[in-house]
């Protein structure tokens, strides 16, 4: 009678678990985004609700040298922007504001920030909707009969009573459920997601205002991300390394270098001020990662008007600059050779030959930009997560072929991000010295 109740137990809980189910897309309750908003870097901070109704907590931060007032609400996806927003925010330099606005009910939001230039940058977040995971019910009903069965045994044991073989069978087929819906769980929980699936190629495409654009005027690029299956806007963009797109700028004349955080203004749009300092031909590099996909990179060209200056590459490896408060920052390599991997690195040391303060930015301790100079190979590569030395950031590179290559390192200094440009020639056939 015993294995028969157990076999009645066991055939119920295969009947009505549910299948494991991986859950992907959001940003998790605590993520940060960095977009370019007008003149300014705007750094935001989420701290979502565990479900709703609940209410959002917002770090601004910002690299404004002045103070900086803008509106801020959250509104539904695709809802229209309320008549005035929620908050008015100012930002002083170097102090950060944080706020709290409600919402309402689960699902998909929009943080609006919109700025004195009739600017509104739209940042989509999902709030939680409080659910179980599955099996979630059946362990909790398993052990519930567990406890209740043991404390009718209890029961009958204090009043002198025989509890009889019915207890005994409710005992063991509660404890059966216990094993089997625990073991299913675990099995679940423990199994490893199966790969992601990709999505299809995405087109990025450029326009700007003015569409002529001259040096040194301010530009506004505008930036539309296209579905290479379907045509239509692609708005499963995620938030990598604390921004949507990371956009790099680089001229053919191996002069000009910007990395900038364009802001999201509608579904698959993306917009950012920028002065183009002189003529000529300049690459866009968006770095982008779709929802289900990893990280892509989308190019495009862009031609300003004017007499291009004559190609001058940054100097050779070893080489070094000072840049904000008398920081000298020192660019090296190891000995250089295709098809192995290089350690890059990048020291700071401060006017009395202190190593510097690194902060990380961006999530990381510094980013290197590796373009070759046909422009067939372009890599963004992030700093090693560990250094046994203060003051000293590293990169790996396994540079693809020989040729020359131009590097350009960026770090977090207290005094702002600061850039180092420099250039490698990559020999044929053995290590070789640098130049």
């Amino acid at each position: 009678m015993i294995r028969r109740t157990c076999i009645l137990v066991a055939l119920c809980l295969g009947l009505t678990s549910a299948p494991a189910a991986a859950h992907v897309g959001e940003q998790g309750p605590i993520s940060t985004v960095t977009q370019h908003v007008g003149s300014h870097e705007l750094t935001i901070r989420f701290e979502l609700p565990p479900f709703a109704p609940g209410t959002v907590r917002l770090t601004f931060d910002s690299d404004a040298t002045a103070p900086w007032a803008f509106g801020a609400s959250v509104v539904p996806y695709r809802l229209s922007a309320p008549p005035t927003p929620t908050a008015q925010i100012v930002l002083d330099p170097a102090a950060p504001v944080t706020l709290e606005l409600p919402v309402d009910q689960p699902g998909r939001w929009e943080l609006l920030v919109a700025t004195d230039a009739d600017e509104t940058v739209r940042i989509p977040f999902v709030v939680a909707a409080l659910q179980f995971a599955p099996g979630d019910l059946q362990l909790a009903g398993a052990l519930g009969g567990l406890v209740l069965t043991l404390l009718l045994g209890m029961l009958t044991a204090a009043l002198g009573r025989s509890s009889g073989e019915w207890l005994a069978r409710l005992q063991i087929a509660a404890l059966t459920a216990v094993v089997i819906v625990g073991a299913q769980q675990w099995v679940q929980r423990s199994a490893t997601a199966p790969p992601a699936s990709g999505r299809p190629h995405a087109v990025m495409l450029l326009a700007s205002e003015p569409t002529m654009p001259q040096a040194g005027q301010p530009l506004l690029l505008h930036l539309d991300i296209i579905d290479g299956a379907t045509g239509l806007v692609a708005d499963d963009i995620e938030i990598h390394h604390e921004a949507y797109m990371h956009l790099v700028i680089l001229d053919d004349a191996d002069q000009q270098f910007s990395h900038i955080h364009p802001a999201r203004v509608a579904p698959g749009r993306y917009q950012v001020q920028w002065v183009p300092p002189l003529p000529g031909t300049y690459t866009l590099y968006a770095e982008i990662v779709r929802h289900g996909g990893g990280a892509s990179i989308l190019s495009q060209r862009l031609t300003v008007a004017g007499t291009p200056p004559v190609r001058t590459p940054p100097p050779p490896l070893p080489h070094s600059t000072t840049v904000a408060a008398g920081v000298q920052l020192e660019l090296a390599a190891d000995a250089l050779r295709h098809g192995r991997p290089t350690v890059i690195t990048v020291r700071a040391r401060d006017a009395a030959g202190v190593p510097a303060a690194i902060r990380t930015w961006l999530g990381m301790a510094g980013h290197l930009i590796v373009r070759s100079a046909d422009r067939q190979i372009y890599a963004h590569v992030h700093a090693m997560p560990t250094t046994d030395e203060p003051g000293l950031v590293r990169f790996v590179y396994q540079f693809p072929r020989p040729g020359e290559y131009q590097l350009h390192a960026q770090l977090a200094l207290d005094g702002g991000v600061a850039t180092i440009a420099g250039t490698v020639i990559v020999p044929e056939g053995a290590d070789a010295a640098l130049p």
